[in-house]
């Protein structure tokens, strides 16, 4: 084992399917989840993540700020992209 003296893991997801809890037990290491404590916080920041690409807000400021916009003229943004969306998280249900 990498880390002899582990007493506990703590995972930032709902699940600990990844961690092999028999042989935590067995080694006396506690394991924890955060449950469902970031459900909102990661549909809010997904969906502003998919705005932002389908926009192209990050990439028509960065565009803005390296000057490029006397030169190259107008930054095409993502008007008339057509997408689908199916949530297919627990944190995308509520």
């Amino acid at each position: 084992m990498c880390i002899p003296s582990l007493e506990c893991i703590v995972v930032s997801a709902a699940g600990v399917g990844h961690i092999d809890l028999a042989e935590c037990r067995h080694r006396g290491i506690e394991v924890a989840n955060a449950g469902d404590v970031f459900s909102d916080d990661t549909s809010d920041y997904a969906l502003g993540l998919l705005i932002d690409v389908l926009r192209k807000v990050s990439a028509s400021d960065r565009f803005v700020r390296k000057g490029l916009w006397p030169d190259v003229g107008e930054f095409r943004l993502g008007s008339g992209v057509i997408f689908g969306w199916i949530a297919l998280s627990f944190a995308f249900h509520q």
